[in-house]
């Protein structure tokens, strides 16, 4: 279940709690100030104490490294270690506020919490992110002066950064029992408005967080840029879920500020794809794409020799220009033929790639002698090509 926290920032979960003296390793040891890699102190250091302490012993522990420190373990997931340095770090040196601990203006803002919440969805902990994004949430509504002189502020910038670690994050995906579903699960676009609907839905946590934060940008008024919609398509073809990749081409429709350009018509090929039973989708998209291009043909035609789908194969072909065709795509062609038992007819697009001197013959002959070995196919059917 997804839990709403209805406490203030200072008052949350233990993540969020309020400030404790200062630790005295962060007090510095030393004036003496010198550039530090983050990477190598960890590898130097066994615990995030340690590395705090070596940052405060030069004297140069402030917002930059502090934040750097963070981003370390929060692209690798190890949200025990972020956690940390938050509470070492920022929790409490935010708290204080009268300098006396000669560790500079460390404050957290914006980015200390992403990166905090960043570090528990990739390490597969998107319920502990839930927690912090709502506390957040709340203390922005409870106390809004106080948040924007904290700099708190949910922007696009933050939105993209989450969505983007739901997609690509590889832990072990769970799906949500019906009891349990939150109502922010299931979208519907209809003529331009969009009503949240109780929807029961087995999608993983990280795709259900993944829709709420994209459903909470946008009752905020933000736009959401093409990676935004490139994360949400990855992770919906990712869990094959058909329902939610064609509510997320039905905002894409409607976002004036996307353009439609190789990329996001790839991204909604793939999702489809993937999705198993929307090749008719597929192929409508190649079909209205602009420019085909060679990465868009590599997909459909993948696709074709998948499914054997040999006559619409044949219609992809027919439309493509002779720089289009080139020994990638006569391979993929070939091979998509035989693979649905029509070895003749690739053995004649190959004469045909001959007869217009295009390269790579030769690599074509050995493929279809193959598959003419595996088919059966009798050696006279091919000396011919020798």
């Amino acid at each position: 279940m997804l839990r709403r926290l209805c406490k203030p920032l200072h008052h949350g979960t233990r993540k969020l709690s309020s400030p404790r003296p200062l630790s005295p390793w962060l007090r510095p040891m030393s004036t003496t100030t010198q550039h530090l890699s983050i990477p190598q102190l960890v590898q130097e250091h066994k615990t995030v104490a340690s590395v705090v302490a070596r940052l405060n012993e030069t004297d140069s522990l402030q917002n930059t490294n502090g934040h750097e420190l963070l981003a370390y373990y929060a692209t690798k997931g190890r949200w025990q270690e972020a956690q940390e340095v938050y509470d070492e770090v920022f929790r409490y040196a935010s708290n204080n506020n009268n300098n006396d601990n000669n560790m500079g203006d460390i404050r957290s803002n914006m980015a200390t919490y992403g990166l905090l919440m960043e570090a528990y969805i990739r390490g597969d902990s998107v319920d502990e992110a839930i927690d912090i994004y709502y506390s957040l949430k709340d203390y922005m509504d409870l106390h809004p002066v106080a948040a924007q002189q904290k700099g708190l502020d949910f922007g696009v910038s933050l939105y993209t950064q989450l969505i983007t670690a739901l997609s690509d994050t590889t832990s072990t995906t769970s799906t949500a029992d019906d009891d349990t579903v939150s109502p922010h699960l299931g979208y519907t676009v209809d003529d331009g408005a969009q009503e949240i609907m109780n929807v029961a839905k087995d999608c993983s946590s990280e795709l259900r967080m993944a829709m709420l934060l994209f459903q909470d940008m946008r009752q905020q008024g933000l736009q959401a840029d093409a990676s935004i919609y490139l994360a949400l398509l990855q992770r919906c073809g990712q869990e094959k879920d058909g329902y939610l990749v064609q509510q997320v081409h039905q905002y894409l429709r409607m976002d004036d500020g996307i353009e439609l350009d190789d990329a996001m018509v790839y991204g909604l090929m793939d999702a489809y794809r993937r999705v198993g039973d929307e090749d008719a989708m597929v192929f409508e998209l190649w079909e209205n794409s602009a420019s085909n291009s060679g990465d868009l043909l590599t997909l459909v035609l993948d696709m074709c020799r998948e499914k054997r789908y040999k006559q619409h194969a044949g219609r992809v072909w027919a439309q493509l220009a002779m720089e289009q065709k080139t020994p990638s795509s006569y391979r993929q062609m070939v091979s998509c033929l035989c693979e649905a038992n029509e070895w003749r007819q690739a053995k004649q697009l190959v004469m045909d790639m001959h007869g217009q001197g295009a390269p790579g013959y030769s690599d074509m002959v050995d493929l279809l002698i193959d598959y003419g070995k595996k088919q059966g196919i009798q050696p006279d059917q091919w000396d011919d090509l020798m």
